[in-house]
């Protein structure tokens, strides 16, 4: 396996985070706006199409704003297809009545053809764009059953009745458990979502609900949606007089879809309120800005009083988020057990990101016994309830081969549904397995498309895999300048392994000239972010007296921490130390240990210098026969020094 690849997918294993405050719901869009150049009329729109969905030019479209998990949405902007390349459109706007950002969703109104009758409003209301009910839910969770008088826990529960629209005109109330629409059960809002995909305006909608343990039915006839400058009013006054509606005017506030300009002043006010009158959900929310310092100091015992709190109401993010504060210790006492027991009672509320911790706990062995395939289990329930970071690391595991069969299909299926929910890492997965032929033929270009939409969410990783094909010239023309800029642009964003590689460049003279200072200077940065491998390439500095005054004891210093985390190079580094007695004394059986460690996990450099020892009979018996063996295998991998000495054996591998 390529050792940049698997680099990179270590680093994408270790640096995933554990959970997005909003997700985005499910609608019968057929593509996503990927980049807007201003955002208004006469802006030049890219827009991805959804799996399946085909256009051409001269195709009408609409584009919206969608408010998670609220069921709203509202037309911002028309414009026309100019160019259609693959998956990919360019979308000229006509006409905006709002702001355009990248994430917002978009429907084909009307075909380039001749045969389309009716006017675009008549269109729209046709492919079910504007149909509204008016509420807003979640799914039922254990704190619910015993709070609202239920018998079991099932249906979504109505959080917010928006005024004047269908659902209130039909006599729903906040509180209210819905159990059927239209005769069809809902176990949960992502049935809710799936289901209302397909209503249409003017559609009755027979609901059948629980209120205060009684059964009740109501009938409510879907009207259009607002227009946006209607619906902000709206919610500013709704969440003046109520602290659900203060806890969704934050949350817009914070992960805005273009209802308001991002504002984390107003998101920590509004959410505030939220959380302090009793608000579950916002108290989740708040938790999790506390613990992580957006909009806020960083603030953990407050962070775990409110995770306790929305935790204790039943709330499965609460739960989730109280997990969390018990695995990192934050605002607590560090325990692993009782993080688990979090996040199953999260999980058993089918909590998409409890699930996918508790697979990380099961991949680690902390709070329960270490089993990559309960790991592997916990993961695709995750990923199967549309958590884009478990989708990807579900396509990790088959193509890995963790704690499951390798399969490349589904490992590249899995990649491509993280990939259409927006999710960077898997975009760069996608180019990865394109670029090494993983289970597909080797397409360089179609590599470059993934690494180059991952790149444009911020993904370093794809940035580094961009500067690595601009340096070998492969699916482009070679670029040294530009692999170096895309190196640079990941290193400047705390990208560790771009930090090394540039370090590297800049020890060896490969793109730039050499500059051991600057090599310190990013190998130095690496290390400051936690990197221990990065100690390895400082010891090599001050090992040969790169920028540094040579000093054994500096050298020794550096490879040791790092050879204690396991680093196979600061290892074979260790060995060489009690080899030669550098610092150390010689000492060969140890310096064979070391080898023997690093070789191990593959350090082809510590298996030809145990061939050199078997050769020359340091630390255990002269054995030609042994030599060669391991001269002949390194050597198959690459290893330059082995060659060399099957050459002046006269052996030929």
């Amino acid at each position: 396996m390529n050792t940049r690849y698997r680099n990179n997918m270590t680093l994408f294993r270790f640096a995933i985070t554990f959970l997005v405050l909003v997700g985005i719901a499910d609608f019968a869009f057929c593509g996503t706006v990927t980049d807007a150049d201003t955002g208004t009329k006469g802006a030049r729109l890219r827009v991805t199409l959804a799996k399946g969905e085909v256009a051409k030019v001269g195709d009408r479209v609409e584009i919206y704003l969608v408010v998670p998990n609220v069921g709203v949405e509202a037309s911002v902007a028309t414009g026309r297809v100019a160019s259609v390349k693959g998956k990919t459109l360019e979308v000229n706007v006509t006409k905006a009545s709002g702001t355009v950002i990248a994430g917002q969703k978009v429907r084909i109104l009307t075909k380039n053809t001749n045969s389309v009758k009716g006017t675009p409003e008549e269109n729209a209301v046709t492919k079910n764009s504007n149909a509204r009910i008016g509420m807003v839910s979640r799914t039922v969770n254990t704190g619910d059953v015993a709070r609202l008088d239920l018998s079991e826990r099932r249906g979504i529960v109505v959080m917010a009745v928006w005024p004047d629209q269908p659902a209130e005109k039909a006599g729903v109330q906040v509180n209210d458990v819905i159990l059927k629409l239209n005769g069809v059960s809902i176990a949960n809002n992502l049935e809710f979502n799936n289901l209302r995909k397909n209503w249409r305006v003017g559609d009755r909608i027979q609901i059948d609900l629980i209120r205060a343990g009684e059964n009740k039915t109501a009938t409510a006839t879907l009207v259009r949606r607002p227009e946006l400058s209607v619906l902000v009013e709206k919610l500013k006054d709704l969440a003046e007089q109520d602290s659900a509606w203060a806890g969704l005017l934050g949350r817009e506030y914070y992960k805005t879809q273009g209802i308001v300009k991002r504002d984390m002043k107003q998101a920590v006010k509004w959410i505030t309120k939220s959380a302090e009158a009793g608000n579950h959900e916002s108290q989740a929310n708040m938790a999790w800005l506390y613990n992580r310092g957006e909009g806020v100091e960083v603030d953990h015992e407050r962070g775990f009083q409110f995770a306790k709190s929305s935790a204790e109401g039943g709330y499965p993010a609460g739960e989730t988020e109280l997990g969390r504060c018990y695995w990192f210790g934050w605002g607590t006492e560090k325990k692993n057990k009782l993080a688990v027991q979090w996040w199953q009672r999260a999980a058993d509320q089918n909590e998409a990101k409890a699930m996918f911790n508790l697979g990380r706990a099961y991949e680690q062995g902390l709070g329960v016994d270490k089993s990559l395939t309960q790991a592997f289990h916990w993961w695709k329930k995750s990923a199967e309830l549309g958590f884009p970071m478990a989708q990807t690391q579900v396509g990790f595991c088959y193509q890995r081969s963790i704690g499951t069969k390798q399969d490349y299909a589904l490992s590249r299926t899995w990649y491509e549904k993280g990939a259409e929910n927006g999710f960077p890492e898997a975009m760069n997965s996608l180019g990865v397995i394109h670029q090494y032929g993983l289970g597909v033929p080797r397409d360089y270009l179609e590599a470059i498309e993934w690494y180059e939409k991952a790149a444009a969410k911020n993904n370093t990783n794809a940035l580094v895999n961009l500067s690595d094909l601009y340096e070998r010239g492969h699916g482009v023309k070679q670029n040294s300048d530009q692999a170096i800029k895309y190196l640079l642009q990941a290193a400047e964003a705390k990208n560790t392994g771009a930090q090394i590689a540039l370090g590297y460049r800049y020890s060896r003279g490969q793109g730039v000239k050499v500059n051991h200072l600057k090599a310190r200077e990013w190998f130095q940065k690496a290390v400051d972010l936690g990197n221990v491998g990065a100690l390895t390439n400082l010891g090599v500095q001050y090992l040969y007296g790169n920028g540094v005054e040579k000093d054994y004891e500096k050298a020794a210093e550096h490879f040791l921490k790092a050879a204690n985390a396991e680093q196979s190079m600061a290892q074979f580094y260790m060995g060489l130390m009690c080899l030669h007695g550098w610092h150390y004394e010689q000492d060969y059986p140890v310096a064979l240990n070391w080898f023997r460690n690093s070789a191990k996990q593959g350090n082809l450099n510590a298996e030809a210098q145990i061939g050199y020892m078997f050769e020359n009979g340091w630390g255990l018996p002269k054995d030609r026969v042994e030599a060669i063996a391991r001269y002949i295998k390194a050597a198959k991998g690459g290893n330059e020094f082995a060659q060399k000495q099957l050459d002046r054996l006269g052996v030929k591998k």
